[in-house]
């Protein structure tokens, strides 16, 4: 659990089976995860952005930026690339955040 947070349930289970030589369930690991306190949670917002320091050093990148030539950006197209492997959720204690 401490080395993958972000592992789903059928992770967890396919682990403690191959460790213990018993087989349990996806769901038997949730209502253990759960009645030990750890909540899943969704990981990819990060809190910090919402603060004033780093609104401000948006603003001051924006300013900046506008002081380039509009010929001297480069563009990176990402319209190929795969998001769909970030994983989005993990579990950590009830009022923890959730890292890694």
């Amino acid at each position: 659990m401490r080395e993958r947070p972000d592992a789903t349930n059928e992770e967890f289970a396919r682990h403690c089976s191959q460790r213990e030589d018993c087989s349990i369930g996806h769901a038997t690991v949730n209502r253990v995860l759960h009645r030990m306190g750890l909540a899943r949670k969704k990981s990819l917002r990060a809190v910090e952005g919402d603060s004033a320091a780093i609104e401000a050093l948006r603003w001051k990148y924006e300013l900046a930026m506008r002081q380039v030539a509009a010929d001297a950006h480069v563009v990176v197209d990402e319209t190929g690339c795969r998001t769909d492997m970030t994983r989005t959720h993990g579990r950590a204690p009830r009022g923890k955040r959730l890292t890694g």
